[in-house]
């Protein structure tokens, strides 16, 4: 019998530089999307499995307190939970340099090629 005598229709058993023939036949579309379908389903049911057994430890378990976190003085950093990844990241709050930045933007228009000024002070509406 050739390399492969069991699940030869599976695109993992296929080595490269191997040549297709009646031991190893060239994938089909079909087979392809029948593989993919197969691992959904797979992936589904573990995840349906883990699921259930978080859920069934947060039953029985008891309620685990939070840690506290770190918060020094006014304008220092800080750690916090980033709610996009779930990880522990540091922040540092805002100071009154940085707010004066906010408070009076500046706005920078590429028109030096023009003869024109290239910054503008914004205060409210009006350019200048």
């Amino acid at each position: 019998m050739g390399p492969h005598t069991s699940g030869v229709d599976s695109p993992k058993n296929h080595r490269v530089g191997e040549h297709y023939g009646t031991h190893n036949p060239v994938p089909t579309i079909q087979k392809f999307l029948e593989h993919l379908e197969k691992d959904k389903q797979d992936r589904k049911a573990h995840e349906e499995a883990v699921t259930a057994r978080e859920k069934e430890e947060d039953a029985r378990g008891e309620a685990k307190p939070h840690k506290p976190r770190k918060r020094p003085g006014k304008g220092k950093t800080r750690m916090v939970t980033d709610p996009t990844t779930g990880r522990e990241i540091e922040v540092e709050d805002q100071d009154a340099d940085s707010m004066e930045v906010v408070k009076n933007p500046k706005l920078v228009v590429p028109n030096a090629n023009l003869g024109k000024p290239t910054v503008s002070i914004q205060h409210g509406l009006t350019l200048s």
